[in-house]
């Protein structure tokens, strides 16, 4: 596993949101960013934006941050 100091944190990882989808999957599979710091930036933008938008009826914070830490800490660094 990439040491976190060199990997993409959860403010970078915005640009990769904007991008196309395959950028963002090649950074997690080669560990330019983690699952978390992904997660991170989709909850904040979530937050941010949720107000305006009302397009979720349930987002539990808990539970995707728990989920993005188990796919980091398992390793698998698969395009999905």
């Amino acid at each position: 596993m990439q040491d976190t100091a060199s990997t993409i944190s959860s403010g970078d990882a915005s640009a990769l949101l904007d991008g196309p989808i395959g950028e963002l999957i090649a950074a997690v599979a080669d560990g330019r960013t983690t699952c978390p710091a992904v997660a991170e930036t989709v909850l904040g933008r979530i937050a941010d934006r949720e107000d305006a938008i009302e397009a979720w009826t349930f987002v539990d914070p808990t539970l995707v941050r728990s989920g993005a830490e188990r796919l980091h800490l398992s390793g698998r660094r698969g395009p999905l």
